[in-house]
């Protein structure tokens, strides 16, 4: 069972062999608004399906992406119903902002820590009914339950000062934080999603890269994951090694993961994948994780960890070269050395908060 936060609501979500069960945690609003219980399910209902995106079949692209190679058909076979979220925009991109050279824990922890602070605390029902726990759903908010919040608006992050949000372990991404939160709030509360009617990721992803903290993988994840931009490919040394290895072996001539090669990386998933490349690109991606990959075949575990190794000699191997040529420029008197350089520092990102 998964429980937690989507818009302002708490959930409690349950798969089973045929279905997915849901309850709302959270006692209803203070508004004075009455709804049927009937009315109120059905909006839970409408915004789940918006959440999961189920008004895209994944049937239908799973054989698109099939066709265009083994690989990936072997993949889908091992991971069926891998979905991509549609989740709101603030969340995500702030999210992803946090996500910047940093690991899965760290990200979380950040993002708890913002809810909590800037936050609106989420009522919570004292107990699930009996029936429910037939279902599986346990009693929540009672006892040592944990709290949970909203995540914060764009509009309460920009009144925090630089030294509050790094006061809070945020680091050097504070004052992106901040300075993004402003942005967003000058620009106005539409236009982050109006970025969902544009069709171009690349358009996308330059205006979002006019914020703070955000380059371009940051962008094309905020793009992919909250903005409908279901052809952006985020890229980072994970993905470039995808690329490496079932798209253009040619790429491991590239020394560094350049505006150009990114773009390249983009447009080789979506030319063999089509208009939802980033879907595609994001299956790809978790067949890479430990959570996943023991799903795969023996044969392709064994090539994809013989890969992973070469790759890294290959990467230790520029690191050295790199070492020498500066240190050769060095004892001659200085001057600039050709080396090769490593992926930009954003392209290094472990992991993505969400998926």
């Amino acid at each position: 069972m998964w429980v937690g936060v989507l818009g302002q609501k708490l959930l409690a979500l349950r798969q089973t062999e045929s279905d997915c069960l849901f309850r709302c945690l959270s006692r209803a609003d203070s508004s004075g608004h009455e709804a049927t219980a009937e009315a109120e399910e059905a909006v839970l209902r409408d915004e789940l399906r918006d959440y999961f995106q189920l008004d895209t079949p994944l049937v239908p692209l799973y054989e698109e992406w099939s066709q265009a190679d083994e690989r990936m058909a072997t993949v889908a076979r091992a991971l069926p119903g891998m979905r991509v979220l549609r989740q709101e925009p603030v969340e995500c991109l702030f999210s992803f902002i946090c996500s910047s050279n940093n690991n899965i824990a760290r990200i979380g922890g950040m993002l708890q820590t913002l809810r909590r602070t800037y936050g609106e605390p989420l009522p919570q029902i004292a107990a699930a009914p009996v029936s429910d726990s037939a279902l599986g759903f346990e009693p929540v908010g009672h006892g040592d339950a944990p709290e949970f919040f909203t995540f914060p608006s764009a509009e309460r992050l920009a009144s925090a000062s630089e030294a509050e949000l790094r006061g809070l372990g945020l680091g050097y991404r504070a004052a992106y934080v901040r300075q993004t939160a402003a942005a967003i709030c000058t620009r106005g509360s539409d236009w982050l999603p109006s970025l969902r009617s544009m069709r171009e990721p690349d358009t996308v992803r330059s205006l979002l890269a006019e914020l703070s903290g955000v380059g371009p993988k940051v962008a094309d994840c905020a793009a992919l994951f909250s903005l409908d931009q279901a052809g952006a490919i985020p890229v980072d040394t994970h993905v470039w090694d995808i690329a490496c290895r079932d798209l253009d072996p040619s790429l491991t001539q590239c020394g560094s993961l350049t505006p150009k090669v990114y773009s390249r990386v983009g447009e080789l998933f979506r030319g063999r994948y089509g208009d939802h490349a980033g879907w595609a690109h994001s299956l790809l991606f978790a067949a890479e994780l430990p959570l996943f990959k023991p799903a795969l075949p023996e044969s392709m575990q064994l090539e994809m960890a013989a890969f992973r190794e070469k790759s890294k000699a290959a990467r230790a191997q520029v690191k050295t070269e790199r070492a020498e040529a500066k240190a050769a420029a060095s004892e001659g008197g200085g001057g600039s050395a050709d080396e090769t350089v490593q992926p930009a520092a954003e392209a290094k990102t472990e992991a993505s908060p969400t998926s």
